[in-house]
């Protein structure tokens, strides 16, 4: 036997009713459970062939120049030498972990802040002693994992390159351009992180964020050149 017409009609708009409220209890969810997560995107460039000596010393001249604080001519010359003289070795595109400090520290500063002025720089993890990350690290101890650059292999020169971001939009925050690392020595990286405080193979600040590389460990020569984008999604 047939059921009434409206009877069938009460029945299906409650169904739907209930499917769309468990959407939204599900979206409810999502939003509110996660803190803003990077998409992280890293390049590996090395020299073109028969060109290792003239990025080499390319690379020093940009050196010295940003000694001297002429950064300007510096950027030029390394904008040339990665566009004229390298070729891509390798192209990284992953999600991270989110640590408990970096979490804890996002919380703090936007609902308890004063007076904050943001500054965050990349930083490598090495695969000397690596084992895991925890989501209680922070940067004064990270037992699973090694920092790249100073004391533990690759190295690069300089600091720990600083994150610069363009305004929000779309619930996501990117760089307005790659933080490079121009490495003076070889090895093999695993992944990168996000802190507070750009000297290299310090204890200080606060850790946000570390990641593996998907493809697995990633070998770099001397004068090979990573460059790091972030884009944060809330």
């Amino acid at each position: 036997m047939k059921k009434p017409i409206l009877r069938r009609i009460v029945e299906a708009v409650s169904l739907a009713v209930a499917s769309s409220a468990a959407l939204v209890g599900q979206a409810f969810a999502a939003e509110f459970v996660r803190a803003p997560r990077a998409t992280i995107t890293a390049e590996c460039l090395t020299a073109k062939p028969g060109f290792q000596h003239e990025v080499a010393e390319l690379q020093k001249r940009i050196a010295a120049l940003r000694e001297q604080g002429d950064n300007a001519q510096a950027d030029d010359l390394f904008a040339y030498m990665t566009t004229e003289l390298m070729e891509q070795k390798w192209l990284e595109v992953k999600k991270n972990l989110v640590v408990t400090g970096g979490k804890n520290d996002l919380l703090d500063k936007y609902f308890s802040g004063s007076g904050y002025t943001a500054a965050w720089f990349c930083g490598l993890v090495s695969s000397v002693s690596f084992s895991a990350y925890a989501a209680g690290d922070t940067m004064a101890s990270h037992a699973g994992w090694t920092e790249a650059g100073g004391a533990n292999a690759p190295t690069y020169s300089g600091n720990r390159p600083a994150l610069t971001f363009a305004a929000a939009s779309g619930a996501s925050k990117a760089t307005s351009s790659p933080s490079s690392f121009t490495f003076t020595g070889a090895g093999t990286i695993k992944g990168m992180f996000c802190t507070s405080v750009t000297t290299k193979d310090g204890t200080t600040g606060i850790l946000y964020n570390a990641v593996n590389f998907t493809g697995g460990d990633r070998v770099v020569a001397n004068t090979d050149v990573v460059n790091v984008s972030v884009t944060f999604t809330a």
